[in-house]
């Protein structure tokens, strides 16, 4: 017994391994929860339900031990229906040792795939404070389930639960990172500022000589609209910060009209206050 409790301790390590290893995929991840809870208890099939917290179900998506030729869908079960759903219901662990004698068990299934349940295991799954699903092993091979797989069952059942939630927070922040890469990706092409947008501020008409516009007097919202990617760059020359920083000329207004187009049409908020914020800081810096 000691040798035997010493080895499904060192299996339990494995396991809290390998499942650790797959929380980039769920699917992948409950195909191994399967496959170790099959290999710990010597079970021949095992089920994995994980709950639906807002219908109220359990949701079996993948069977281990299933063979090619079965149909393999979604199946959804009422929380406090059949075994596994008196499991989620009570978070108890249920160890029958005759399947078709015990008034929860649903035979149709079997009839359906023509598999013979003979007994079942089934414990709940849990994160730190709730149930997240349930695991029912089928037909232990060498006679029934007994005391031992029961505790091996609870101590599997942690770690079972640990990364479920670990792969569903990480699976957020993958789509989170997802939809931020879009947003940026589509912001970014709305903002795409074209060659001849900066060639048009390099050759604009205008001399852009606005009378006391490094007066504290000057009120910068005389300027034209359209003209003040212009006298941002006036700005940017009248301090020699292009000489001094070494910046070249057309890198400086592809900057300029990207955070002009990066402004929305805001009441207060505008390009219009920027520009009028950078005339301000300008005017510190000049006088």
């Amino acid at each position: 017994e000691e040798r035997r409790l010493k080895k499904q301790c060192q299996s339990l390590l494995s396991v809290a391994r390998k499942l650790f290893s797959h929380l980039g995929d769920l699917s992948d991840l409950l195909k191994e929860i399967m496959s170790e809870a099959r290999r710990l208890t010597n079970a021949e099939r095992c089920s994995l339900f994980l709950l639906d917290p807002d219908h109220m179900h359990l949701v079996a998506k993948v069977f281990d031990g299933v063979s090619p030729a079965e149909k393999r869908t979604e199946v959804r079960i009422a929380k406090d229906q059949g075994i596994a759903g008196h499991v989620a219901a009570t978070g108890q662990i249920l160890n029958i040792k005759n399947a078709y004698k015990h008034p929860l068990f649903y035979k149709g299934m079997d009839e359906a795939t023509g598999f013979h349940t003979r007994n079942i295991l089934c414990f709940p799954i849990r994160d730190e404070d709730n149930i997240v699903g349930v695991a029912q092993l089928c037909n232990k091979i060498d006679g029934h389930f007994d005391y031992f797989d029961e505790q091996v069952a609870n101590a599997f059942s942690i770690y079972c639960g640990i990364s479920i939630m670990h792969s569903l927070v990480y699976k957020r922040i993958q789509d989170a990172q997802a939809r931020s890469k879009l947003s940026n990706e589509l912001m970014m092409y709305h903002m795409k500022v074209s060659d001849q947008d900066v060639a048009d501020v390099i050759t604009c008409p205008c001399n852009h000589d606005e009378p006391n516009f490094s007066k504290f007097t000057f009120t910068p919202r005389k300027i034209i609209y359209k003209e003040t990617p212009c006298y941002v760059l006036k700005m940017f020359e009248d301090l020699k910060f292009m000489e001094y920083f070494r910046i070249k000329e057309e890198t400086l207004i592809r900057f300029i009209l990207y955070v002009k187009r990066g402004y929305r049409d805001l009441p207060y908020h505008n390009w219009l206050h920027a520009f009028c914020v950078a005339h301000f800081a300008y005017l510190c810096l000049k006088n």
